[in-house]
């Protein structure tokens, strides 16, 4: 078992590997796997095969700057989406201790500790004072 190991390690040296974008299309390659199970649709088969060459494709490549743009052009794409989840996440990790209350003037989140009330804020980014109801 360690010369497999050793022998995928030379190959895989130089290669670009796994990364953001790479763990999304395998999660949409698993979803076409189960849509095409239940539908037998042809062409969610042909989607998957597609995706699964470009994924194999991305992998062994030795080209880093464009994987790494396609990979940013992702990030990129998805803040918003990640940064609202994030953002849920934490709202209900913090629920018995925290409250989140975007700034009128420059709509940064702020995390106030819970007292009960109205209370003066002030904001950290634009330093603009307010006062918000916990």
């Amino acid at each position: 078992m360690g010369k497999f190991r050793d022998k995928l390690a030379i190959f895989m040296r130089g290669r670009y590997g796994m990364d953001n974008l790479y763990y999304f299309l395998i999660a949409l390659i698993f979803v076409l796997m189960i849509i095409y199970t239940f539908t037998r649709k042809t062409i969610f088969y042909v989607i998957e095969l597609v995706l699964f060459i470009i994924v194999m494709f991305r992998t062994f490549s030795r080209n880093y700057n464009a994987r790494r743009k396609e990979n940013e052009l992702y990030l990129s794409l998805t803040k918003p989406v990640r940064s609202f989840f994030s953002l849920f996440k934490r709202r209900v990790r913090d629920r018995n201790s925290y409250r989140y209350r975007k700034c009128p003037n420059c709509h940064q989140v702020l995390r106030l500790p819970i007292r009960k009330g109205k209370n003066t804020v002030k904001c950290p980014k634009c330093g603009k004072t307010f006062e918000v109801r916990i």
